[in-house]
């Protein structure tokens, strides 16, 4: 599974309770293999997922493709790999940390 394939299935995996009554957009920069930039953007419940950089964003955050995988799939922890360097955040570090609640872990792996 790659970064791709799962910002592809995000919208599958949102949590829309979980997001009810927030208004937020957050961009994910990935490096290496298979990486990119993806901007999530919920407001009231509705989440949108789109190919590149916006502005206005609330949050960057900046990790490795495969360090990215790893988190999303259940098999890294992120508050080890911020507190190592592994990702960066430019923004609000609280609001990353309440959108890595709004989403299911991806399917079919």
């Amino acid at each position: 599974m790659t970064a791709r394939d799962i910002f592809s299935g995000m919208k599958e995996n949102f949590i829309k309770d979980a997001a009810i009554g927030m208004q937020a957009k957050v961009t994910y920069v990935l490096h290496g293999d298979d990486g990119g930039a993806w901007t999530l953007a919920v407001k009231d419940g509705i989440l949108s997922v789109d190919e590149g950089v916006q502005d206005g964003v609330n949050a960057t955050v900046t990790m490795d493709a495969d360090e990215f995988v790893k988190i999303a799939l259940g098999q890294g922890n992120p508050v080890a790999a911020f507190m190592t360097g592994k990702i960066k955040i430019q923004g609000d570090p609280f609001l990353v940390q309440k959108f890595l609640g709004m989403f299911k872990k991806p399917e079919n792996m």
